[in-house]
């Protein structure tokens, strides 16, 4: 209180702590970028001790879903100076439980077996150690619930119900035991098979594009697989959004389940651009030149998936993925092409010591993608006391981007054999053609190989020894009449 009365009124504040550093401890089993994925925290935030615990609960589940069942996680703050804190997370990761026995209860048509064999989870045995195998993983485990549900389905089993599993936990927390309830119902079979919607061509004619048929079991995977037929079958019509849904409707006096495929072809589409990305080193021209589609082409969904193998195939890339979208209208699909390149280039040296051959020397570069042209060239080189190769080859699969291969090798080839050398040097020149062309991946080609080789036999010690028999000079002038001098001039055909 002032002299005149007036009262002074004071806060006095202290502004929480900001994050400097999160720190994890503990971590053996779980790489620590494992970890940074489930984390929030934000470095020179206000501390939060409601999301410290979330981010502490959230690694904890992360070791749950690894196998670390009874994994701990604690936090600390540790204040570093008055305004900044370090959170440390620190974690017992204990041991993984191991998967002493999974059992089913109420399976009385499938055994235990066949349904041990339907799931990733299994009892651990004397080589998990090695893999893994017979560790508990809540995700796994919750993925092999909706695999036992499968298995039945596909089995006729339509309403199957697979309960809430029963997890009990050993004396000493080291092994697990689990057990899945089902509940299986009765054998569904397929009634009648009928189609509605915009359909191409007669019923019949779409009962021919799927493997259904009345009378048989029920089977999810084979619904599915034959609605992506149908769905293929439109879609190489140019229905690029043609949509096919199976109805089902359950007869339960009958156990029979009717199956009707409605269709939404739509329109036709066409193909209106082809983006290819990712591609810094191959040239376009390489990729598309292997695409069975081209650009203004009726819309065609098995040769877009033939064009995605075959640029797979080329060995160039490490992934292709292939997508379309709608164009500038609903009558045109837009394709992208997205690659990761690959290194295509290889280099190989060695060396060695033999007690016929002696010192012994080898090396090989070459290139399967030569400044992205799709080209191959290789170099190869051997020296030894017995023999010397040095070999040159080029290949052009697309010769000036046609569908003719068009190949050269050049080579100089020296070999001793006992009281005589043969020198051989020579080239060949190589075209193909397809014979068949989109045959799946792989084309059906035709080749024809010239070859032109010069050989000289000098005669002189060296190579092979002579083994102390006096014959061996005879011998060798044999053998030497065998690998006569001159030029030979051939041809060869072969498919492959």
């Amino acid at each position: 209180i002032t002299a005149s009365g007036d009262v002074i009124l004071t806060f006095a504040v202290k502004e929480k702590p900001s994050i400097r550093k999160v720190l994890i401890a503990g971590n053996n089993e779980l790489e620590l970028s494992k970890i940074n994925e489930v984390l929030d925290l934000e470095l020179d935030a206000i501390v939060d001790i409601s999301k410290v615990k979330k981010n502490r609960d959230k690694i904890a589940d992360l070791y749950v879903q690894k196998g670390f069942y009874l994994a701990t996680v604690d936090y600390e703050i540790k204040p570093v100076n008055e305004a900044e804190v370090d959170v440390w997370f620190k974690i017992d990761e204990k041991a993984k439980v191991k998967i002493r026995d999974v059992e089913f209860i109420g399976n009385n048509s499938i055994s235990d077996d066949e349904l041990r064999g339907a799931i990733a989870t299994q009892r651990a045995n004397a080589l998990s150690f090695l893999n893994d195998s017979g560790t508990y993983s809540q995700e796994a485990f919750e993925r092999d619930l909706l695999l036992v549900s499968a298995h039945y389905w596909d089995r006729g089993f339509a309403n199957v119900k697979v309960g809430t599993p029963q997890l009990r936990l050993s004396r000493d927390k080291q092994y697990m035991y689990l057990s899945i309830p089902i509940d299986e119902g009765p054998v569904f079979t397929i009634g009648a098979v009928n189609f509605k919607g915009d359909l191409i061509g007669s019923t019949a004619k779409n009962l021919d594009k799927i493997h259904i048929r009345p009378g048989m079991k029920f089977s999810r995977t084979l619904i599915a697989e034959d609605r992506e037929a149908l769905s293929n079958y439109y879609q190489d019509q140019g229905y690029a959004y043609a949509n096919v849904l199976p109805l089902t409707k359950v007869d339960l006096d009958k156990k029979q389940i009717s199956l009707t495929f409605e269709i939404a072809r739509g329109k036709r589409a066409y193909f209106e651009r082809i983006n290819i990305r990712g591609n810094s080193k191959t040239r376009d021209k390489v990729i598309r030149r292997e695409m069975q589609i081209a650009e203004g082409e009726l819309f065609n969904n098995t040769n877009l998936e033939i064009s995605k193998r075959r640029i797979m195939a080329l060995g160039f890339f490490e992934n292709v993925v292939v997508s379309t979208k709608r164009g500038s209208s609903d009558e045109f699909v837009e394709v992208n092409v997205e690659v990761t390149e690959r290194p295509t280039g290889t280099f190989q040296i060695g060396a060695g010591f033999s007690s016929v051959e002696n010192f012994i020397a080898q090396a090989q570069i070459s290139q399967n993608n030569l400044f992205g042209r799709g080209q191959t060239l290789a170099l190869q080189a051997q020296i030894s006391s017995l023999r010397q190769l040095f070999l040159l080859r080029f290949v052009e699969p697309w010769f000036l981007d046609t569908h003719w291969t068009f190949a050269f090798d050049l080579y100089n080839q020296s070999r001793g054999f006992g009281t005589f050398y043969r020198n051989a040097s020579g080239g060949t020149l190589t075209w193909g053609y397809p014979l068949i062309v989109n045959a799946g991946v792989r084309d059906v080609r035709a080749f024809l190989t010239y070859k032109l080789e010069d050989v000289s036999i000098t005669t002189g010690s060296g190579g092979f020894a002579n083994l102390g028999a006096t014959s061996a000079p005879i011998a060798a002038t044999s053998v030497a009449n065998l690998f006569r001098g001159g030029v030979t001039s051939s041809l060869r055909a072969s498919v492959s």
